[in-house]
This record gives C-alpha cells, structure tokens and sequence, in this order.
C-alpha cells in the first residue's frame, strides 16, 4: 500500500499524533461481587453500572465493597449506582466514582530545533509528557443558583512545586478546551472535552513534576469566551 503520508525515513518525514489508552472498555458492569480487600481500578470509555441486575452476563446479586478494599469507578460519561450497590468501606478502605470529562489529552513536546538531537531551546525533550495522569472532579451548581455569569480560572497552589489543581467554573453548559503554553508561546498540552460540560464547578489535579521552572499560561476556553492564568512553576 506504501506509506501515507510520506515514506518516514525519506526527508521529509511524517509527524503524528496518538493516544494511548490502558484497559479501558467501552461499559463495565459490576455485579454479584463481593470486594473486600486489595484495590480495583474501574475504567470505562462511556459507562459504569453496578447493582443486583445490572447485566445478564452474570447471575443476579448485590456489588459489595467493604472492608479494606480500594475501589475505584471512573467513567467518560455516565456512572450508575442501582438497587443492590453497597459501598462500606472500613476504616483503610475507600470507594470514589467520578466522571472524566476530558478524554482526549494531546501532549505538545514541540518547537524542537531541527538537529537538536531531540531537545528544544526551553529543554525540553522531544519524548517528555507533561502531564501523566489528572484527575477530575465536579460540584453542580445548586438548582437556581448561578454564581457568577462569567468563566473563572483558579490555579492552586500558585507558585507551584509538584502537585497543582486547576479551579475553573462554568456558568451555562458549553465546551472546553484547556491549554498551557510556555513563556515563548510553544504549546505543552490541550485538554478537550468530547461532550458538553454541565454548568458547575470543575477542579483538574495534576502532577507538574516534568515542568521545567519557569513560568506558563492556562488558558480555559469555551464557545463563547477565553480566561487565562499565570502559572509560576518553581
């Protein structure tokens, strides 16, 4: 068939870009289990139910988690919790569901001189990835409660050492894009969503271990308006 669009070894070269992601299926069902121990880590492109009969895969009964199990559901839209979901940890246990919003995370180790051997003026390596893993969180907003009209931008700590949280808020349903830039306007990361964001509260825990020192812009966009943020990296 040859190559497209290029042969890779010719001049020219090709460039792409790829998303790698890790036992991660479409939808989970969780049913007729009891978990009391060690950790599970639940990830699913779209859905995740659990309860007494959720599925006809499986006999009928109850998703347990109790004891000192460590159980973890993230799903890229929805999380169903039915009759027969029982979560009660004990003490050194945990049980957390979130939703991802994001989930196309496009890394940019770019602007790399040509015959640099792979690192570009800032020093960065051409194989860096600048964020390996975030987590999300979501608070609705009350119902008839609108805090302001406006998109905010919040970046705690600031400056920043190792962990970061980003605190965005957003008035009205709408997409997102997150991006951060470097000093020089050279492109590190975008964050997209695949579907609209409810209106509330969101709240992007990263580790920045990888960010060379120096300062960057946040920037949180929707259809209808852009905020931006320094952030400090010491």
């Amino acid at each position: 068939m040859g190559w497209v669009p290029s042969d890779p070894f010719s001049a020219t070269g090709a460039q792409f870009n790829y998303s790698v992601i890790d036992n991660v299926t479409p939808n989970i069902f969780l049913q007729n289990d009891l978990v009391s121990s060690g950790t599970q880590d639940h990830k699913a492109i779209s859905e995740i139910w659990s309860g007494n009969n959720v599925t006809t895969s499986i006999p009928q009964g109850n998703y347990v988690v109790n004891g000192t199990a460590n159980v973890i559901l993230r799903a890229g839209n929805r999380i169903m919790m039915k009759t027969g979901t029982v979560a009660s940890p004990s003490q050194g246990g945990s049980f957390h569901a979130s939703i991802e919003p994001f989930f196309t995370c496009t890394q940019y180790p770019s602007g790399r001189e040509e015959g640099s051997g792979g690192r570009n003026e800032n020093g960065i390596t051409e194989q860096q990835n600048f964020i390996k893993e975030y987590e999300v969180s979501f608070k609705k907003n009350k119902k008839d409660v609108v805090l302001t009209e406006k998109l905010t931008l919040n970046i705690y700590p600031n400056p920043v050492k190792e962990s970061v949280t980003f605190e965005y808020y957003l008035p009205k349903v709408n997409q997102v894009t997150i991006s951060i830039i470097d000093a020089k306007g050279i492109g590190l990361v975008t964050l997209k969503n695949r579907d609209l964001h409810e209106a509330g509260t969101y709240r992007i825990n990263t580790v920045l271990n990888n960010y060379p020192k120096g300062i960057y812009i946040v920037t949180v966009k929707t259809e209808v308006s852009v905020v931006t943020s320094q952030l400090i990296k010491q």
